[in-house]
């Protein structure tokens, strides 16, 4: 991990795990996962799944910084929720009907007790999260490319560089990012700094 993410995770209060978010929840409501593994379903035929387990890896930076901007624009109260009771990380990391996360905690019912924020908040946290990690990424040299499969497409050939990353979420919702970026100016401002 970058030094300046685990330095502003100390920071902030923070906490990285060695644990496997596949298994949970990339934030399990006490920690923010490093690794995951690539397990993927294969189809067998009408109504025949094969899931099929992959191999552990470690998230980028990019990554991990987003989780941790997550954690520092996210409420009290959604600090104690997997995925900061977002919608799209629960179902994200739901798993299979019945499966239970490390804590014994059904995952269903964790889904049904979460959704503390309306969508409309949700999407303006992701958005400045994102202006968050351009921000910090690009002052601090973090690389910008991500552990997800479609990163790769999102720089089109290129090496990944945050301008491009910037404009390929321009391009997504140019509106929502701008939105973003300015409420995490008044978010900074009214913090003295990331760092807050």
């Amino acid at each position: 991990m970058h030094p300046t993410i685990a330095k502003l995770a100390s920071e902030i209060g923070a906490e990285f795990s060695p644990r496997c978010a596949t298994d949970s929840w990339i934030y399990d409501g006490r920690t923010i996962a490093l690794t995951y593994r690539t397990d993927r379903c294969r189809w067998k035929g009408p109504n025949e799944n094969e899931w099929i387990r992959g191999v552990k890896k470690r998230f980028m930076d990019h990554d991990n910084m987003h989780e941790l901007f997550h954690f520092l624009v996210a409420s009290k109260e959604q600090r104690k929720l997997p995925e900061y009771g977002l919608v799209f990380g629960l179902f994200t990391y739901v798993g299979a009907l019945g499966e239970r996360d490390e804590y014994g905690n059904s995952k269903e019912a964790i889904m049904t007790q979460t959704f503390i924020i309306d969508e409309r908040e949700q999407e303006l946290q992701e958005w400045i999260v994102i202006a968050l990690c351009i921000k910090f990424g690009r002052e601090n040299n973090i690389p910008a490319l991500l552990s997800e499969p479609g990163s790769k497409m999102m720089f089109s050939g290129h090496g990944p560089s945050w301008d491009l990353y910037e404009e390929y979420k321009l391009n997504e919702n140019r509106a929502a990012y701008i939105q973003g970026k300015e409420l995490m100016q008044m978010f900074l401002l009214d913090n003295g700094s990331i760092r807050g």
